[in-house]
């Protein structure tokens, strides 16, 4: 395994630009081993992007990814505010400790300051990526659903490509066809569902896509092993 690792880490590597090679190791969580999502767990492990959950197995404690687990809000913006770290290699500077910076008040009353997300949730907040709800909540330990996970990504390309030059902006594409179930989309998701932006360097791939049966599944729930495709997906950076 730590062979086949190795070699998926340096090939991805080669397109994955934004980062050192050296920052890539083999090496990857005990249930994620045969998942369809490995290569790209691992890359947002050893950037620094994802932890694992330590669980206690046989009486050790053991760090498990749980790929298959529904993606928490909490979860979701420590990915993308850790991902705002990489700007500094290709901006010169690091957006996620500007951002860091401008956080005064948390004004969300269900995060305490000493929970593990809050300076993550405040990060993602101020950048206009996530924001919380009209009651003042951010629910954090609330699934992600699909067309939530459109909206946020977006939100991500609209922030993130002031650090990017022309070559390298994540550009908004357009689904032509509908999906089989457009009618489950929310009317304030249905832009951005149709609007996720092209792989780069692909010729047609999304970042997020649909499903071989022509549906989308708006409000179905995004799992970790999945967002961790989408968000290395996301900062790809080509030569």
């Amino acid at each position: 395994m730590k062979k086949k690792t190795l070699a998926i880490l340096l090939s991805l590597a080669m397109v994955f630009s934004l980062f050192p090679v050296s920052a890539f190791a083999s090496g990857t969580f005990p249930d994620t081993d045969k998942h369809w999502a490995d290569g790209d767990i691992v890359i947002l492990y050893h950037t620094d992007m994802a932890d694992g959950i330590p669980v206690m197995v046989d009486g050790v404690e053991t760090n498990l990814y749980f790929p298959d687990k529904n993606l928490t809000r909490a979860e979701f913006a420590k990915l993308l505010s850790r991902s705002l770290h990489l700007t500094k290699y290709y901006a010169g500077f690091d957006a996620y400790e500007t951002m860091l910076a401008k956080n005064a008040v948390n004004e969300f009353i269900d995060v305490e300051e000493n929970e593990w997300f809050c300076q993550d949730i405040l990060v993602v907040k101020n950048a206009g990526i996530m924001n919380g709800f009209s009651d003042k909540s951010f629910k954090p330990e609330q699934f992600v659903t699909r067309e939530e996970t459109a909206q946020i990504i977006i939100n991500y390309c609209t922030y993130i490509n002031q650090y990017r030059d022309a070559n390298n902006k994540l550009a908004v594409g357009t689904v032509a066809e509908k999906y089989m179930d457009d009618s489950e989309i929310s009317d304030w998701a249905s832009e951005a569902v149709y609007s996720l932006p092209p792989i780069q360097g692909s010729t047609g791939n999304k970042v997020m896509h649909g499903y071989p049966d022509g549906t989308f599944k708006p409000k179905g729930n995004l799992t970790r092993g999945e967002v961790s495709a989408v968000m290395v997906r996301l900062c790809e950076r080509r030569y």
